[in-house]
């Protein structure tokens, strides 16, 4: 009877192993794909340079049914998705230099929509359907200048001219952009036209040379989360680990007042793709 019992137990512990490897390989963990979520959140953009060019790709968010939406010798970046998910805008080098691009969620019926003679930067989709790009005005040394310029269909105004735009985002209602440079930012409210502006170093003397990125409206309108780092990069001496700046481990909030405060960035927060 005891040794009966034995085998049972034996027969047992063979049969829940098989079983617990079988189900582990019956559903493993699906990959995650770090991209542009579309508006219902069943499709993924994201850029890949495997055919030694970027071109621009959809999966699903568990990373199954990838395809490619360009395929050819230029450069296509910065994708993404119109606010009903339909459209696709990109920036592309297909003319002499960079313009803003859109096709449909399938890759197809390509068109361009900007011919800015030195080409552009930046292109996002408000929620209302209207486009904000920057357009390339000219350099200083390293340092480049642009113009942020809202597309609405045929017709196209400029809100800022000549400045180090580095990023911007649009409010979740469409009526207001935040936007900056080195050094500074500035909520542009596109009703009124009131702009506030707020400079870096009036908060703290540390973020002169900083340059923002990264800029994210919160639910409540009335402030954006980013990351404010220095322009000039990490320094090192040869050998030795990049020294740190401020702003390289911190997340920023400034309110529409300018009032800013700062936590310790969590890993998982990485720049817009």
């Amino acid at each position: 009877m005891h040794v009966a019992r034995k085998h049972l137990v034996i027969a047992l512990t063979v049969f829940v192993a098989i079983t617990w490897v079988a189900s582990v390989q019956a559903a493993p963990e699906p990959p995650k794909i770090p991209g542009i979520v579309s508006p219902d959140g069943s499709r993924v953009l994201f850029v890949t340079m495997a055919d030694g060019d970027a071109e621009i790709h959809v999966a699903r968010p568990d990373g199954s049914d990838r395809r490619k939406l360009t395929d050819n010798d230029n450069i296509d970046v910065r994708p993404e998705w119109s606010p009903d998910g339909k459209h696709i805008l990109f920036v592309s080098d297909r003319s002499s230099n960079f313009q803003v691009h859109v096709m449909d969620a399938r890759g197809m019926g390509v068109r361009q929509l900007t011919r800015e003679e030195l080409g552009v930067g930046l292109a996002r989709y408000g929620p209302d359907g209207r486009i904000a790009y920057t357009a390339l005005r000219d350099r200083y040394f390293k340092q480049r200048f642009y113009d942020l310029v809202l597309l609405d269909g045929p017709k196209s105004s400029t809100i800022a001219k000549r400045r180090d735009v580095s990023d911007f985002a649009w409010r979740p209602d469409g009526k207001a952009i935040a936007y900056g440079g080195i050094g500074w930012m500035i909520f542009h409210d596109l009703v009124s036209n009131a702009r506030t502006t707020v400079l870096f170093d009036d908060i703290d003397k540390r973020l002169e040379s900083h340059v923002i990125d990264t800029i994210r409206w919160q639910p409540d309108r009335k402030s954006i989360t980013c990351r404010i780092v220095f322009a000039g990069g990490r320094t090192a001496a040869l050998g030795s680990e990049p020294a740190k700046m401020f702003g390289d481990d911190e997340q920023f909030v400034i309110t529409v007042g300018g009032k800013l405060s700062w936590s310790p960035r969590r890993k998982s927060q990485s720049p817009r793709p």
